[in-house]
């Protein structure tokens, strides 16, 4: 899925239930082609683990278009520039 990274939120914290949330979101905009009802982009927020968000340094592709590949299970499992 190609999309436009927007923004980036670090996220390191524990929950209530002493669950402990290491990772980043990610705020993208994309082509909602699925959708009929979406006129012009879509946006959403999407959690990365830490070893996928620290793959690629994200703070240089804000306003850019990005690669955000999924597993069978919809969690993100690469994330890379579109050159």
């Amino acid at each position: 899925m190609q999309a436009k990274l927007l923004g980036i939120q670090v996220m390191d914290f524990t929950t209530k239930t002493n669950d402990h949330i290491d990772g980043t979101r990610i705020f993208i905009a994309y082509k909602d082609l699925e959708n009929e009802n979406v006129i012009g982009t879509s946006c959403c927020g999407i959690f990365l683990p830490r070893r996928i968000a620290d793959s690629v340094k994200l703070i240089d592709f804000i306003s850019k278009t990005i690669e955000i590949a999924f597993n069978m299970k919809g969690k993100v499992v690469a994330i890379s520039p579109v050159a």
